[in-house]
């Protein structure tokens, strides 16, 4: 089963074929000041910029197939106006993203309720990723792959749809869950190969090119089967002025030559980092 696809959301990527059934487990009750919701407000924007960089790679001799370890790229995400969609009026969350000379512009509906924010549907209107061939493969997840950035974009990217077509999501997802309770846990996607749940880790204290932010840890579990990928960890966190930072480790992913033969093994990681922002 891939593992899912818009590697562009830097605010929220939810769930194709989804569940927003609240299968919660209810942790610690949080002090009401620590309680925020997620910013809502038209206009509001989130510069932000990605650092995606191979690390580990073993043994040497591979490094030959790999022109750079580091590329970076830089987007925009915000909530652009109101629409209505099946008679139900939503907030369009656009989002633009440049990586290595490719852009891409998705767009996200959401309606911001008592029990969370929740997404009702998307349009994907972007440009693939992923221009690096070298006539070797990669694995990781039981998929092969011409691109380790393809591998990325696949983890993070949780929905993929049409460029013109608007996609519901049946049921709606809840990406954020309301109110934050450290352990609670939600399913976020459900199919019969995937199963991604967040989970309220806790707060804490990050300082972003100086700036200091008061923020919930939310980390993304994936389950291809009973326990969490250990390979794959993705952890959020969110302050009361939006996201402010993302970062995805993908490890242990193995490098085939063009006969299908593994040759060694690489880990990826992505850092994003919310650059200039302004809540309305």
């Amino acid at each position: 089963m891939n593992r899912s696809a818009v590697y562009f959301l830097i605010l929220f990527s939810a769930a194709f074929y989804s569940s927003c059934s609240d299968n919660s487990q209810n942790g610690n009750n949080i002090e009401p000041d620590n309680n925020f919701k997620y910013p809502y407000s038209l206009n509001s924007y989130w510069y932000y910029k990605t650092k995606n960089v191979i690390t580990n790679i073993r043994p040497d001799s591979i490094r030959k197939y790999f022109n750079t370890d580091t590329v970076t790229g830089y987007g925009i995400s915000t909530f652009l106006k109101d629409t209505v969609l099946s008679d139900d009026t939503v907030r369009i969350f656009r989002n633009e993203y440049s990586f290595n000379g490719h852009i891409s512009v998705t767009r996200e509906y959401f309606n911001q309720a008592d029990s969370g924010l929740i997404r009702k549907a998307f349009l994907s209107n972007g440009s693939g990723l992923g221009p690096y061939r070298n006539n070797i493969n990669f694995f990781h997840g039981g998929m092969y792959y011409s691109s380790v950035y393809e591998i990325l974009q696949n983890a993070v990217n949780d929905f993929q749809g049409s460029d013109s077509v608007i996609t519901f999501d049946d049921p709606p997802v809840k990406v954020i869950r309301y109110p934050m309770e450290v352990n609670a846990e939600w399913i976020l996607k459900q199919g019969p190969f995937l199963i991604i749940k967040k989970r309220y880790a806790g707060f804490e204290n990050i300082n972003i090119s100086g700036n200091n932010y008061y923020c919930m840890k939310i980390n993304r579990l994936y389950y291809f089967n009973v326990s969490p990928d250990e390979n794959l960890i993705y952890t959020d966190y969110f302050s009361k002025e939006g996201i402010q930072r993302r970062d995805i480790y993908i490890k242990d992913i193995l490098v085939m030559n063009e006969f299908g033969a593994q040759i060694g093994n690489i880990d990826l990681s992505e850092i994003t980092n919310v650059t200039l922002q302004s809540i309305k």
